[in-house]
C-alpha cells in the first residue's frame, strides 16, 4: 500500500522506529487525512460507551448492511465467548 513492510510498520506503530517523511506522506494519502493528523497527539475525547457507538453506527446502515452485521455478530460472538472460556 505505502511501500513499507508490515514488520517495519509494526515498529513505527509501537514507537520503536521513526517513519520517514516520505512514508508519513504516503500513509496520509492512503488514509485520506492531512499529514498533521499523523503527527499531532490524539485530542482528549470523552469516552462513549461502546453500545452507544454501535447503536449510532447501526442507525446509519441500510437493510443489506444490517443483514451482514447481524450475520457477522451471530457467528463471531459465540466464537469469542468460546475462546474466552478456554483462557
Amino acid at each position: 500500500m505505502i511501500g513499507m513492510s508490515a514488520s517495519y510498520f509494526g515498529y513505527v506503530e509501537r514507537g520503536r522506529q521513526m517513519a520517514s517523511i516520505l512514508y508519513l506522506h504516503r500513509l496520509a494519502i492512503a488514509l485520506a487525512v492531512p499529514i498533521e493528523a499523523l503527527l499531532l497527539p490524539k485530542p482528549h475525547r470523552e469516552k462513549i460507551p461502546l453500545r452507544d457507538v454501535l447503536r449510532e453506527m447501526i442507525d446509519t446502515f441500510d437493510e443489506e448492511e444490517c443483514v451482514i452485521f447481524y450475520e457477522l455478530g451471530t457467528k463471531l460472538v459465540p466464537m469469542i465467548r468460546k475462546a474466552q472460556l478456554k483462557d
